[in-house]
């Protein structure tokens, strides 16, 4: 699937909030105080209004010139900023690329190869839709606080299925509970088969030093682990691992932008593989060193509703692959009431589809 499909899922994600609230959130259609009172933020030095010529040129040319959209509508500086960018994680791309084509023979080289050209494309594409976002929407009206995750302690409970026939496991249930505070995140989760076939149980967290002048961006050092099993086969892997997380609010860059967030995770993986009928672990010759990359591009398309197009740059152990060099796409729609409780809803695809549906319950430090 390429980037462009992909951003198209997010744009068409994006405007489905509008059929799921009962009434279309239209900002040019209300008064500025009914929007203040919904959380809407306004920026009234230098408004400039929204440009459906800006954005379509920006949607169709951003690729090549990630910009053009904003020094269409006459943001010029942004525009700049944004060219910046592209150029900086164009130059990213190609340096990963490269360096995976030259260790073809040397796993470690393909591994940093691979890692850095995601990343890079990652920075590349959320340039590309920081512009395509700002020539639409203009300067005037800000986008809502983005709610990727809640505060405090909360609860998740999610049913996951993969679309596929003839596999040993088909359906899971997910619970993690999440522990986000300003310096510091715990994240402990267990996935099990509903016939108790495949488990896997882990926890990662780290900790929090805020950059930029919103107080929201900030890089995270953490570790995180797992243990994973198939009693059908008598095959698990135990995985540990050294964790890296930049946050990034685009309003720390252009403050018409408040709210759009990119986030990338990078890791550096110890992965070991095991069989039950040979009865022992952690050998030299089961383990694997990787270095996987998720990353995930979101904003709020409406108060409370949270859309995310993401990229897992590695293999899926449920999900699988989409080919040999290439991991898993997802998308997600996250709804969050004004209550305590929240919906959320994701696909994943990869050699195969996996399908999440679960609610979200903030236990402490709600909204």
């Amino acid at each position: 699937m390429r980037w462009s499909s992909a951003l198209a899922v997010a744009v068409a994600l994006g405007l489905a909030p509008g059929a799921i609230r009962a009434q279309a959130r239209d900002p040019g259609a209300e008064s500025d105080e009914a929007l203040s009172a919904d959380g809407w933020e306004f920026d009234e030095e230098r408004a400039t209004p929204g440009h459906l010529g800006a954005g379509f040129l920006a949607l169709s040319l951003g690729p090549v010139w990630t910009g053009v959209g904003h020094w269409s509508a006459g943001e010029r500086e942004t525009a700049r900023r944004l060219t910046l960018a592209q150029a900086t994680s164009g130059a990213g791309l190609a340096a990963g690329l490269l360096l995976r084509g030259a260790g073809s023979r040397n796993e470690a080289a393909r591994e940093a190869g691979g890692a850095l050209a995601a990343a890079a494309a990652s920075a590349y594409v959320a340039a590309w839709f920081a512009d395509v976002v700002g020539a639409f929407k203009g300067t005037g009206v800000r986008l809502p606080p983005n709610t990727h995750e809640l505060p405090g302690v909360s609860a998740e409970v999610y049913f996951t299925a993969l679309a596929a026939r003839g596999l040993p496991v088909t359906s899971l249930g997910v619970v993690r509970v999440p522990i986000v505070s300003t310096r510091w995140t715990v994240l402990p989760f267990v996935e099990a088969g509903f016939d108790l076939n495949y488990r896997r149980i882990g926890v990662g967290g780290g900790y929090r030093a805020p950059v930029g002048h919103l107080g929201v961006s900030y890089v995270q050092v953490g570790a995180s682990g797992f243990d994973e099993h198939e009693a059908s086969g008598g095959t698990g892997r135990t995985q540990v691992a050294a964790d890296t997380v930049l946050l990034l609010d685009a309003g720390d860059l252009v403050a018409a932008l408040r709210g759009l967030q990119w986030r990338l995770a990078t890791s550096a993986a110890l992965d070991y593989a095991f069989f039950d009928a040979f009865g022992h672990r952690f050998e030299g010759d089961q383990r694997t060193f990787t270095l996987p990359v998720e990353t995930e591009l979101g904003f709020d398309a409406n108060v409370g509703v949270y859309v995310g197009l993401g990229y897992a740059h590695r293999h899926d152990s449920l999900a699988g692959s989409i080919t040999p060099a290439l991991g898993v796409l997802s998308g997600r729609l996250g709804i969050v009431p004004r209550g305590r409780v929240g919906v959320d809803l994701r696909v994943e695809q990869g050699a195969f589809t996996r399908v999440w549906a679960g609610l979200q319950l903030a236990l402490v430090g709600a909204r």
